[in-house]
């Protein structure tokens, strides 16, 4: 998915594009030190206004992944995440079909349009060792 978007500032571009190539959920912290390598001068305020924008206008998904951090993911298409209790890591789950589940939570609400949002937690890999 390429960003594009004519009010579109060229931080804004870099921040999407940074979350993009990073399947690793970035955190906005992440984000502006990554950010730093291209925008030596961009600051921590400009990474958290813009990542806010990419939010609202459905670019990126926010979610808090426990201790109140937030990340951040592009919103390519419908996917769910597990999340490990110990380190925080989040993965993707893209084999996940809830199509079944839509569409009784629509018999059941009558609603038109839903989101449904599903995180696993447990314990990764590499947390088990």
């Amino acid at each position: 998915m390429k960003y594009s978007n004519s009010r579109s500032t060229k931080q804004m571009r870099l921040i999407f594009h940074i979350i993009q190539k990073n399947r690793e959920h970035p955190t906005a912290n992440e984000i502006f030190l990554a950010a730093r390598q291209t925008l030596p001068q961009i600051s921590l305020g400009t990474v958290y206004r813009n990542i806010d924008k990419l939010v609202e206008s459905h670019k990126i998904f926010k979610f808090d992944s426990g201790e109140n951090k937030f990340r951040y993911d592009i919103m390519e298409e419908e996917h769910y995440h597990a999340r490990c209790l110990l380190c925080g890591k989040i993965r993707d789950l893209t084999g996940v079909d809830l199509s079944a589940v839509r569409k009784q939570c629509r018999k059941e609400s009558h609603f038109k349009k839903l989101e449904i949002k599903l995180e696993i937690t447990g314990i990764c890999p590499e947390c088990c060792k």
